[in-house]
């Protein structure tokens, strides 16, 4: 970010709850990139035998991860697209911080659903 060089980096769902990232989520700096097929990302290893029996297939010789996510700052379409709530946002059902301007979304089923605020804001 400090050369503003454009990138894209593959790495674990929960790196948007990074304290070093959520920042750069949040100022626009940074965003999803296109997800991988049916959510499951295949990457080649020289190391099958360090993951569990499911995990590596040794027909192909991938490793299946289910938590891997694009991450980019380069100007996709994908950012672009419109994105349908579903919910009001009413602030007594989800807890929020005090030092963030964020709420937490415990059910996974609620982050695919989207929320707006009352006040206009998503």
């Amino acid at each position: 970010m400090e050369y503003e060089k454009k990138f894209i980096i593959i790495g674990p769902s929960g790196a948007v709850t990074y304290k070093e990232l959520f920042p750069l989520f949040m100022e626009n700096k940074m965003w999803l990139g296109y997800g991988f097929q049916s959510g499951n990302a295949y990457f080649a290893t020289p190391y099958p035998n360090e993951y569990a029996k499911g995990v590596y297939n040794p027909e192909t010789g991938l490793v299946k991860f289910r938590n891997a996510r694009w991450f980019t700052n380069l100007d996709i379409s994908k950012r672009h697209e419109e994105l349908v709530l579903y919910r009001t946002y009413d602030p007594a059902e989800y807890q929020s911080f005090d030092n963030f301007d964020a709420i937490v979304v415990p059910a996974t089923a609620e982050t695919h659903v989207g929320l707006r605020r009352g006040d206009g804001r998503t």
